[in-house]
């Protein structure tokens, strides 16, 4: 059987899908670190307003309030930084995973495509092998004959 003469290009194929792969992941893993480090945020946030709260009752000094609405105030500005680096990272996933869903439909299609010249490769050869056949038979029984 003839060898697929578009193999270089389905090869080239397969290197862009691997690397729109691990772009992806490493895409979704920074994504991941960024909602952890998200709900770490939070979860010192809402630390930081109790404990505030619980100064409030007490009673504290204004140098202690000043501190602490500071610290909110950095806290708020650390979650919206956050937030916004959440949507970007979210948004680099999804043009990753286009990247991919685009890169294996490109390799699929040129696989297809090598499937489909290696079926009209073999039909090629059997019909040239019943030629052949036919022609011995032909051959053998014109041999009978005379």
């Amino acid at each position: 059987m003839k060898p697929f003469k578009l193999q270089v290009v389905l090869d080239y194929r397969q290197r862009l899908e691997d690397q729109a792969c691990l772009r992806y992941s490493q895409a979704q893993q920074q994504y991941d670190l960024l909602v952890l480090e998200q709900q770490e945020a939070q979860r010192l946030s809402e630390q930081l307003q109790q404990e505030y709260q619980v100064k409030q009752q007490q009673g504290m000094l204004g140098h202690e309030f000043l501190l602490y609405e500071n610290r909110i105030h950095a806290q708020r500005e650390q979650g919206q930084k956050l937030r916004y680096a959440l949507k970007k990272a979210q948004d680099q996933v999804e043009r990753c995973r286009e990247e991919l869903a685009d890169a294996s439909r490109n390799k699929k299609l040129l696989e297809k495509l090598k499937e489909k010249k290696q079926h009209e490769a073999l039909l090629e050869e059997l019909r040239k092998e019943m030629i052949h056949i036919d022609e011995m038979a032909i051959m053998f029984r014109n041999g009978d004959e005379s």
